[in-house]
């Protein structure tokens, strides 16, 4: 039917508008397309729409919409003037549409086969069932989800043909259907089997192969085997059972079988399908034979030996043993280990014989015997070895005194265990007798030995030599001698030093006795080490015997020394007992630390300190100072605090402050030697309440890494390289901008469809649209608005906002000094995201590491908007900065670079703009605080809103 809308009589240009509504519901359809030649809009939020200068004459349109009946080449008579059509568009209705099996396809019993179709808009379950010939034969499945695919394995009791259909209905409205095209089930074919070679072949065992492809059929395997072609003997294949699609080996092991006989076999392969034989195969299995023989080296000591070598036993049990003597006649035996040799392989033999003669040469031979036969080796012969005596040098005596002495040698075992001793006496007849330390040594290495002997008369030559006995001999090495002494070193004590400061003391000592020589030195030695010698510090004293003093001096405060009283003869230097004192303690001002600042409001704060070090006297007072001006004192500021005496660490409660105001604070501590500070920090309190609609959290300033690292599994292309990002301070919003405030500032609330409310994000707006509201918000505040457009600051001047990119609009400025409300640069959103100063924890969302804790995102939020601050904020107390709506920053979309970088604020130029945080329209990948995405800055959607900042 031709729709007429009015008449025009010659052609002209004309406008066409309309509305678009569902036919069922009667709404609005927003988006749908209507087109006609190379003409399209589409209807807007309220399903209106509207052709400018359009000719007049006759045209077809079409109108369609996702999820309606097309409307397609309506006929329409545009007339002179303004036309008006409106359309109504039919929803579609549910659909099952079956596409497996496929028309023809060939389906096998007993195999597992997929059903699949598709669906639209099926509500609940549907029933799966089987027809024949256009009549009902078996319900498949009664009562399944809906999710396109079924896994049916086809009952062998299912007849062959080509005429079968599988039918898919709903069970909630039966008039939805659909079914198959024709298609065939029939039976699968029958296996193949083929039989291999033989392997593992002996004299009375084998191993019989074959290979079975089992073509989907289950199959049981057999062997059949036998010295004729009848053969007469079946075992089962292992394995036993194969089935699917894959060729698979299959073997038995047969036993028993006679020596040296041919045998025949085949495999049997049975199914539900029927009967396969692999062709038939032959071997041989092997004959009887004596064992052989094959002599290896022998393991030879002085008085032992072990035997070697291999033996094949060639399929029958046999023994060996090794005949041995000092002659061809041999005249004994030794049993080989193991005693009994089986198989078809050499196995290695061995006997140890013992109590064999050094250096003698013994004959050898072995018999090995089985069933068969016995085999003889030939005759082979070891020679055993010879002990080596040990070796003895004479060194010289050492530690002589009046009474005593200490002797030394060196030995060698040569191999052998060896005793070690010293005789010694008064002429080389020595008479006496002492063992060496240590008394007895092996190996073939030179080793010291020594034995200290006492008793011996003063003024007396002694005479003495090593010995040393092994298996090999006895060895005496040449004599050498020795003067007992007449003299001794002095003996002497060590006095407790006394008049301890911190860097001087006196010590001293008393020589008791001068060994009967000279005294020719005394004094004290002293170090901070134990047991000092005159190799340390020194200080002589005159005299020779008894009682001396020394004044120490220079030495270091609160350190430990050690100090020994010594005393020189010419017998050698003796030491007193050693004796230790600790010089005093350096008193010095206290040494501290001042704590971070916390709990920063507009006029209060909280520090303290940690004295770590009273510098040696008490502690009388402790606490913090502050002041506007660097490096405050207790002497140069009014403002400070008192908090107890001691060590340890304290808390300090900082007040009246002017807000916005930066201070510098110092803990302090004081002793009887002055006062000393902490390293000085230093704060900014909050600014003071404005009375202003958006609610701002401050964030002090820092440097963070940007982009997507640490703590990341996976990143977008666009998040990295990571770089260094240092921020001043500023304030953000804490809620994203809601359509109360929105409607408070721009008079209109875009929101629409996908959560309304006072305290839902406003979204359905533009980046245009954002720096608008943000400088009538500076201006309703008396603040200094920040964004200049052809160099106003006033929107009113601005013109119409832009609905498509406009250059005057992207050239629009931002004064980052001043104190109006802007959009956040990307710098500031992540760091503000990622927790500002608290970004310790590398969470992937904004303030936790879980999705559903922090944001409102696809699989959580029902497809709409929700109030701001109804998940978790983050710690700097900021909420939704992951999920709900997408987030408007002020920069131009680009590359990020590794360069480190200052207060940033974007690319120079690009089309698009940034959106970062994720909507509840898509997916916990778009909602880490590393995601970014580029946005028209004159686009518009229900996922798109913002939040607002000011600047320090």
């Amino acid at each position: 039917m031709m729709l007429v809308v009015s008449i025009c009589v010659t052609a002209c240009k004309t406008v066409l508008e309309g509305t678009v509504t569902d036919n069922k519901t009667a709404e609005k359809i927003a988006d749908a397309k209507i087109s006609f030649g190379a003409n399209t809009v589409y209807t807007n939020q309220s399903g209106n729409y509207i052709f400018d200068d359009i000719i007049t004459g006759p045209i077809f349109i079409t109108v369609e919409k996702d999820g309606y009946v097309k409307q397609e080449d309506m006929p329409l008579i545009i007339e002179k003037g303004d036309n008006y059509q409106d359309f109504k568009l039919i929803p579609l209705l549910p659909e099952i549409v079956v596409t497996s099996p496929a028309n023809a396809e060939n389906w096998v019993v007993g195999l597992q086969k997929d059903i699949k179709w598709t669906y639209k808009d099926i509500d609940g379950n549907v029933k799966i069932e089987l027809y024949n010939s256009g009549e009902y034969l078996r319900t498949i499945d009664d009562d399944t989800e809906c999710d396109g695919t079924y896994a049916w394995i086809i009952p062998t009791s299912i007849p062959e043909t080509n005429t079968y259909k599988v039918r898919i209905t709903s069970i909630k409205n039966s008039a939805i259907y659909d079914q198959s095209d024709y298609f065939t089930i029939g039976k699968a074919p029958i296996q193949t089997a083929i039989t291999t070679d033989a392997t593992n072949i002996a004299i009375s065992t084998a191993t019989i192969n074959a290979k079975i492809k089992p073509l989907n059929n289950n199959c049981t395997i057999t062997f059949e085997y036998g010295t004729s072609l009848s053969y007469g003997s079946t075992t089962d294949a292992i394995p036993n059972q194969v089935a699917g699609e894959t060729e698979t080996p299959v073997y038995a092991n047969l036993n028993n079988l006679q020596a040296n006989t041919l045998y025949n076999f085949r495999v049997k392969a049975s199914s539900n399908t029927g009967v396969a034989y692999g062709e038939n195969i032959t071997f041989t299995t092997k004959n009887f034979s004596p064992p052989t023989i094959e002599i290896t080296n022998p393991s030879i000591t002085e008085t032992s030996a072990t035997l070697y070598a291999q033996v094949n036993a060639n399929g029958n049990n046999t023994t060996a043993t090794f005949n041995y003597g000092t002659t061809t006649s041999y005249g004994n035996t030794a049993a080989t280990i193991p005693a009994t040799i089986t198989g078809s392989v050499a196995t290695n033999v061995a006997a140890t014989i013992t109590g064999l003669t050094p250096g003698i040469t013994y004959n050898y031979k072995l018999t090995a015997t089985n069933a068969i036969g016995s085999t003889f080796s030939e005759n082979y012969t070891f020679t055993t070895g010879t002990y080596n005596k040990p070796t003895v040098t004479i060194a010289n005596a050492t530690n002589v005194s009046q009474t005593s002495a200490t002797l030394n040698a060196t030995a060698n075992a040569n191999g052998y265990e060896a005793t070690i001793s010293f005789e010694y006496g008064t002429t080389t007849s020595y008479g006496n007798n002492v063992n060496a330390t240590p008394q007895t040594i092996t190996g073939n290495t030179d080793k010291s030995v020594t034995a200290t002997i006492a008793g011996l008369t003063q003024g007396q030559t002694y005479f003495f030599r090593a010995k040393a006995i092994n298996a090999g001999g006895t060895t005496f090495s040449q004599s050498n001698s020795f003067v007992a002494n007449s003299f001794y070193p002095p003996t002497v004590t060590t006095a407790t030093a006394t008049n301890i400061t911190q860097t001087t003391a006196i010590a001293g000592g008393n020589v008791t006795d001068d060994g009967g020589a000279t005294i020719t030195q005394r004094g004290i030695c002293y170090a901070t080490t134990q047991l000092p010698t005159t190799d340390n510090t020194t200080i002589t004293a005159s005299g020779t015997t008894g009682v001396f003093t020394c004044n120490l001096t220079g030495l270091t405060a609160n350190t430990t020394y050690y100090v020994r009283a010594y005393a020189t003869n010419s017998q050698g230097t003796s030491y007193g007992t050693q004796q230790s004192f600790t010089t005093l303690q350096v008193v010095t001002t206290p040494i501290l630390t001042t704590n971070a600042v916390t709990s920063i409001t507009q006029t209060t704060a909280t520090c303290g300190g940690n004295i770590t070090s009273d510098g040696g006297a008490t502690v009388t007072a402790r606490g913090i100072c502050w002041s506007t001006n660097q490096n405050p004192t207790i002497g140069n500021c009014i403002n400070y605090t008192t908090n107890g005496t001691g060590t340890g660490t304290f808390t300090s409660s900082i007040t009246d402050l002017t807000p916005e105001t930066t201070y510098y604070v110092r803990a302090y501590a004081t002793n009887s030697q002055g006062t000393n500070y902490g390293t000085q920090q230093n704060f900014t309190t909050l600014q003071e309440s404005s009375g202003g609609a958006i609610e701002m959290v401050y964030v002090q300033g820092g440097t963070y890494t940007m982009g997507c690292g640490t703590g990341q599994s996976s990143c977008g292309s666009d998040e990295t390289p990571t770089h260094s990002v240092t921020l001043s301070n500023f304030y953000i919003g804490k809620y994203e901008v809601t359509q109360a405030q929105y409607q408070a500032v721009m008079g209109t609330n875009p929101a629409s469809g996908y959560g309304v409310g006072d305290n839902f994000p406003v979204y359905y707006v533009s980046w245009y649209y954002a720096i608008v509201f943000c400088n009538k918000l500076s201006i309703s505040e008396g603040k200094t608005p920040v964004y200049s457009i052809s160099g106003s600051t006033n929107p009113d001047t601005w013109g119409t906002i832009p609905t498509s990119t406009n250059t005057t609009w992207d050239a629009a400025t931002c004064n980052m000094n001043a104190n109006g409300y802007r959009l956040p640069t990307e710098a500031e959103w992540e760091y503000a995201a990622r927790g500002g100063t608290n970004y310790t924890d590398y969470y992937t969302y904004s303030g936790s590491n879980t999705t559903g804790d922090v944001a409102w995102y696809v699989d959580n939020s029902g497809s709409t908007a929700h109030a701001v601050g109804t998940k978790a904020g983050n710690k700097l107390g900021i909420y939704d900065m992951s999920g709900n709506v997408w987030e408007w920053c002020w920069d131009w979309y680009g590359s990020y670079t590794a360069t480190a970088q200052t207060n940033p604020t974007g690319a120079g130029s690009s089309s698009d703009r940034v959106l970062r945080g994720g909507s509840w329209i898509i997916s916990a990948f778009h909602s880490r605080v590393a995601n970014r995405v580029n946005y028209a800055p004159s686009g518009s959607n229900y996922y798109l809103g913002f939040r607002v900042v000011r600047s320090f």
